[in-house]
């Protein structure tokens, strides 16, 4: 049997009944045919209309847009995937020239969202003349403009503009009615996960604005039913994915805003979900970039989080000291100067783990607020060079047993076989806080890890391969851009090497303990926002048989490196402790 065949089945047996019975359904009827219903008449709810102009106002005021941004996009100049797009002479719906993803895009219209937001009446005539312009060149069932998840969210962009703009609702109100019509009779419970979501807050906004009783009602049943299908009982959204989690928490914002008292039953999900965010943040607002994410530099993670407390009226500051959010997988320990985030969950969902990288037990790491390891972050998606790359193990700060991966990744977002990680301890208050988990790939080959934090805020990773698991062991770490690395010289008493990182005024002491390799160099290979690879340090540990019992590193202020021997030893202690544990 071929290994491609292998991988559809292991790939095709985790989906669900109702994804078999779409797919087949898509197959029967590809293209998802055009419906020829007679179209329901709408009736624009000012009061809805009102409720969104204050979700726009308040978006602007925690994440405002300049004015100079805004005559940039009201000439048509903007930025997508880090790439420049123009909208003149004529919008290029369909560039041959640019990637699927930046066509797929170009038709969310989250320009003209930005535009409403910032609210100056001179957008309007821009808005209005690209909204005419896709009504003319993406008839009914054109590829990529009436795909299910562009629809999604393009309505609500649309809404937001015409609630910003009145003038625009009559030219638009046939063609925003044949959309959502269109969605509501294919939501995408094929593929699930964000896509369905997105799908039931578009049903139920432009709903609620177009005053369709029906649609509305048909994405609050869904959406009633999502929330509780994919929020894990601590906050996060189940697809373990930071960015995705951001993005789907602004469109529950936007859905308290328009139901207003009628929110209620949606409420607990929202504050969990704006409560699990605004703790897994970096000190200075960053996204942990685990599995599919990378920052918008149009809508900051940190801003998401003050929308929430303008809408939601509930404070979220940010958290101090060590936190753990174990059903969706992120552990973060800081202590002093120092902080580590560290990402324990697996593949999630199960029907559904296209957004998922071999991430297990990876980690950031910050000190004195500054990024020290980093996770290498998402490029792009189908026709990015550093697809394979940012999925693969080699691409975060985590180990490779025997050069098998964690999952079975395979192009572009399926995972056929995939490994698990269990956590074993978590003691964030102890004189060394720690986490020890557990990681086995899709093989079965497994290595225990701890990473404590010293208490001056240094990093102490060690792992156990263990017994017959493996002949050869590889790991990386991944530095921020800004980060230098230089050998050291001076090699501490039972370490294998020594280097020292300095980020602008910060350094540290790095000692490699166990590791009979280590080759640093500079890759392109950190993208913290899609389609942008910036080139970073990256240092590849590797050792081979005899494998030693324990294998890692220190990474500490210039008060502690001295004694790296001492904490290493100190670290290794508590990996054996847990190792014990039942």
């Amino acid at each position: 049997m071929s290994i491609t065949l292998l991988r559809y089945l292991h790939t095709l047996r985790t989906l669900r009944p109702v994804q078999w019975w779409w797919l087949l359904r898509y197959r029967v009827y590809p293209g998802r045919p055009v419906l020829r219903a007679p179209l329901p008449q709408a009736h624009w709810n000012e009061e809805v209309c009102a409720r969104l102009l204050d979700a726009l106002d308040a978006a602007q005021a925690v994440r405002p847009l300049s004015d100079g941004h805004a005559a940039e996009l009201r000439e048509g100049h903007f930025h997508i995937l880090s790439e420049i797009g123009s909208m003149e002479p004529e919008p290029q719906w369909h560039s041959p020239n640019r990637s699927r993803l930046w066509n797929y895009h170009l038709h969310y219209f989250h320009y003209a969202r930005l535009l409403a937001q910032h609210g100056d009446p001179r957008g309007a005539a821009a808005v209005a003349r690209w909204m005419d312009s896709w009504i003319r060149h993406n008839p009914p069932g054109t590829d990529i403009a009436w795909d299910a998840y562009t629809i999604s969210l393009r309505v609500v962009n649309w809404i937001l503009a015409a609630a910003r703009w009145p003038e625009l609702r009559f030219a638009i109100e046939e063609s925003l009615v044949r959309q959502i019509q269109h969605l509501a009779a294919y939501p995408e419970y094929d593929l699930q996960a964000n896509h369905l979501f997105r799908n039931a807050t578009a049903l139920s906004i432009t709903g609620a604005a177009l005053g369709l009783s029906s649609i509305q009602r048909q994405g609050e049943s869904l959406l009633s039913a999502q929330c509780k299908e994919q929020f894990f009982p601590d906050g996060g959204h189940y697809e373990r994915s930071p960015m995705y989690h951001a993005e789907i928490l602004n469109d529950l914002l936007l859905v308290h805003a328009v139901l207003d008292q009628d929110a209620a039953v949606f409420r607990a999900h929202t504050s969990a979900a704006a409560a699990y965010l605004a703790g897994i943040l970096h000190g200075d607002g960053r996204l942990p970039l685990f599995g599919d994410a990378a920052e918008d530099p149009c809508a900051s993670a940190r801003s998401t989080v003050g929308l929430a407390q303008r809408i939601l009226g509930m404070p979220l500051s940010p958290p101090a000291g060590s936190r753990a959010f174990p059903h969706t997988g992120i552990h973060v320990i800081q202590t002093g100067p120092g902080a580590v985030w560290i990402k324990t969950g697996g593949v999630s969902p199960n029907y559904q783990p296209g957004h998922t990288h071999c991430d297990m037990l990876s980690f950031e790491y910050d000190y004195q607020g500054r990024p020290i390891a980093v996770d290498s972050g998402t490029h792009g998606y189908a026709e990015s060079p550093h697809r394979e790359y940012n999925r693969a193990t080699r691409a975060h700060n985590t180990t490779m047993l025997d050069g098998v991966e964690q999952h079975e990744c395979w192009p572009v977002f399926r995972v056929a076989r995939r490994g698990a990680c269990s956590v074993l301890a978590w003691e964030p208050n102890t004189s060394l806080a720690h986490l020890a988990a557990r990681c086995e790939n899709f093989r079965g080959r497994a290595f225990t890890r701890v990473i404590a934090m010293s208490p001056e805020g240094g990093l102490l990773v060690v792992d156990q391969i263990l017994p017959g698991a493996a002949r050869e062991a590889t790991s990386w770490l991944h530095l921020h851009p800004g980060c230098t690395l230089r050998d050291a010289g001076g090699v501490p008493k039972g370490a294998t090497g020594v280097f020292t990182l300095q980020c602008e005024d910060a350094s540290l002491g790095l000692a490699i303990f166990g590791w009979n390799t280590a080759q640093a160099s500079d890759q392109d290979s950190y993208s913290p926002q899609m389609g942008l690879a910036r080139t970073a340090p990256v240092l590849c540990l590797s050792v081979a048989a005899p494998l030693p019992n324990y294998v890692g590193y220190t990474l500490l202020p210039p008060s502690e490196h001295p004694r790296a021997a001492e904490h290493w030893a100190a670290a290794v202690r508590l990996l054996q402790h847990s190792n014990k544990r039942p």
